[in-house]
């Protein structure tokens, strides 16, 4: 009786070791599984307008392609016109996005970056232009590396717009709950103007004009020598040097 005993708890531990390695097998298998992507080769184009959730990568090239991945990327719509590439999902995939990866290869100098829905985009190489106008919107996010001699950027609705690098001007607007952080984007002159709650982080050396309403926050960074403040119902300006 013992013996029996003995034999069965050993095909038991046995064929529980068999199905463990069984498994493991089949995640092996499943992490090396090649992940699907998708090519598409676009005209130059010198401004991105982005939508429905999509999360985007700038990458400098000498060529203009996208390169898609993630969920639902067979859905993504793209059109070209005068000189700005349109990306969203079609219309039956709008109101259920889903985790949509776009690798965008340029290879001309971009002037013009909106994002709208949710989208976000983001750039680890620094971004060259002589002007750039960036628009945050509907929750959207911007991250960006940038040297420019002018950026006009506005961010609402609980929009994010994060900058570094430098510039020689900057102009900024934000309303809604807009955040810009660009404390270590280096200008020489800066205008800023707040509403509604939203914040601002800004640098300045030379000149910098901060206005701000209706609870809105400004903190400064790089002692400029020249200060304007005006603040209207509930807002704040702070000097963080």
């Amino acid at each position: 009786m013992k013996a029996l005993f003995t034999f069965f708890l050993l095909f038991t531990i046995t064929l529980v070791s068999a199905q463990d390695v069984v498994q493991d097998s089949i995640s092996i298998q499943e992490t090396k599984r090649p992940e699907r992507t998708k090519t598409i080769t676009v005209g130059p184009f010198t401004g991105i307008k982005l939508f429905s959730g999509v999360q985007v990568k700038l990458i400098p090239s000498n060529e203009n392609k996208l390169v898609l991945s993630g969920e639902n990327f067979e859905t993504v719509v793209t059109t070209l016109k005068k000189d700005v590439l349109r990306i969203k999902h079609s219309l039956d995939q709008i109101f259920n996005p889903k985790n949509t990866y776009i690798e965008i290869y340029f290879s001309t100098p971009l002037d013009l970056i909106h994002t709208y829905q949710g989208s976000i985009v983001e750039s680890q190489a620094v971004l060259k232009a002589t002007k750039i106008e960036l628009k945050a919107r509907e929750g959207s996010a911007i991250d960006l590396h940038i040297e420019s001699e002018k950026i006009s950027s506005s961010v609402n609705s609980g929009a994010t717009l994060s900058l570094r690098g430098v510039a020689v001007n900057h102009e900024l607007k934000i309303l809604g709950g807009g955040i810009c952080e660009s404390e270590t984007l280096l200008t020489e002159q800066t205008t800023v103007k707040v509403t509604a709650g939203g914040v601002a982080y800004i640098h300045a050396s030379d000149l910098l004009e901060a206005t701000v309403n209706v609870g809105g926050t400004v903190r400064i960074h790089g002692r400029p020598t020249k200060l304007i403040k005006r603040k209207r119902i509930g807002g704040t300006i702070t000097e963080m040097n």
